[in-house]
């Protein structure tokens, strides 16, 4: 499973929030914020991270440990308050969340970049709100 898949499974196991986009009522999604799709939708991306970290043996081996990818959340919503909540929930859900083993992999670090900010309102006036984490997983 990707990141996304397993921080998907998570929210939607450990909160009464979130649901499966593409069901009557979801609104999670992975990579995919259509404008057919509901209007309340929370979507994960995952972006580019830092450098992997490694270990090193005597050899001329190098294995990598750790890789360090980022994620994105982006909200929306007609009501501005439930697009703040939403991403609000994710915040709370995953920033500081340490040594947990979602879909079989070890997540060492869950770290937001920055609180909750507001991205505007997209083309069909829904609102829209942001938050990254720098993520830190286990290879293996």
């Amino acid at each position: 499973m990707t990141i996304l898949d397993d921080v998907s499974a998570y929210l939607i196991a450990n909160t009464t929030v979130f649901t499966v986009a593409g069901s009557t009522a979801g609104n999670l999604s992975i990579e995919q914020a259509l404008d057919s799709m509901q209007d309340t939708l929370v979507t994960l991306y995952e972006q580019p991270g830092i450098v992997n970290e490694y270990s090193f043996s005597t050899g001329a081996s190098v294995t990598v440990e750790y890789e360090r990818p980022n994620m994105q959340a982006i909200s929306r919503s007609t009501l501005a308050t439930t697009a703040r909540s939403n991403i609000q929930k994710v915040y709370t859900e995953l920033d500081g969340l340490t040594n947990t083993t979602m879909g079989g992999t070890r997540y060492l670090e869950f770290e937001a970049v920055q609180a909750p900010f507001q991205l505007g309102r997209d083309e069909n006036e829904r609102h829209l709100w942001s938050l990254n984490f720098n993520v830190k997983k286990e290879v293996g």
